[in-house]
Parts: structure tokens; sequence; C-alpha cells
């Protein structure tokens, strides 16, 4: 026989943590590291680098006070600027967020840089994807503390 705190706990555990749920907890870990992705190409550029830029288009940055040495993506800035959550799913056993430049021109900008580079210029480096599955995890556990005191 359960005691009141054991039922009460068995009730928590037989309803889980919902869809709804992890992606509220998650949302805001998503956005800070589209952010912290974005800031990083904007001072160090891509992961494993980049092709350089042609002499034509590094004059013409020059010219415009922008910096030549690697590859940041950012001339006029709108791409990177619009770079966020720009969908979010759940199912049974998971939660997906896509991000992404937003829809139309930006998007397509970063597809043609993506595709030049033969590689996604918006994504993840190893690093930040350690960093980002430990503060999930120390989220989701906290929230589960919480849950069951």
């Amino acid at each position: 026989m359960l005691t009141a705190k054991g039922q009460r706990l068995q009730s928590k555990l037989s309803q889980g943590v919902s869809n709804d749920t992890l992606l509220e907890l998650m949302r805001p870990i998503v956005q800070k590291y589209s952010k912290r992705i974005v800031e990083r190409i904007r001072k160090e550029g891509i992961e494993g680098g980049a092709s350089s830029y042609s002499v034509g288009w590094a004059r013409v940055r020059g010219k415009n006070s922008k910096q030549t040495s690697f590859k940041d993506y950012t001339f006029e800035g709108d791409m990177l600027n619009s770079v966020g959550i720009q969908d979010e799913e759940s199912a049974s056993n998971y939660v997906k967020f896509v991000v992404s430049p937003s829809s139309g021109k930006q998007y397509d900008k970063a597809e043609g840089h993506s595709n030049y580079e033969n590689k996604n210029i918006i994504e993840m480096t190893q690093d930040e994807a350690d960093d980002f599955k430990e503060e999930a995890m120390e989220t989701i556990k906290n929230y589960l503390a919480n849950v069951f005191r």
C-alpha cells in the first residue's frame, strides 16, 4: 500500500512530461544558442573556415569598412539577423526546433552560401552542441526536481 506521498509521486510519473512542456522548456535555450551561433559567425566565421573572399568582393567590403580576413556572411546583416526558430514540432518521443534564416530571400542566401561552401553555414560547432546538451539536460533535471518535490 502506497503512502499519500507515494500515490502523488506515482500519479506524477504516470503523467510524464508533456511535449508542450518540453517545447516551453527548450524554446529559450534554442533561442539563446541561435544567437550564440550568429555571434560566433560574425566574430570568427564558420567552423573549419570557409573559402576566401574574392579580390573584387574584398575590395568592395573594404570600401564599406567591412573586415576581409574571414567570411562573416555579413554585408547588410539581414541574413544573420533573421536567424531564429522558424518552426517547431513534437511527437510522442521527441521535440524538434528548426533554426534557420527566415523564409524567402534570407533563407535562399544562406542556402546559396551553404551550397557554395559545401556545408551548412549555420551549424553548431561540437562545443556549442555539447554546451546545448548540457544546458538542456540541466533544465529538464531542474524541472523534474521541482515537479517531484
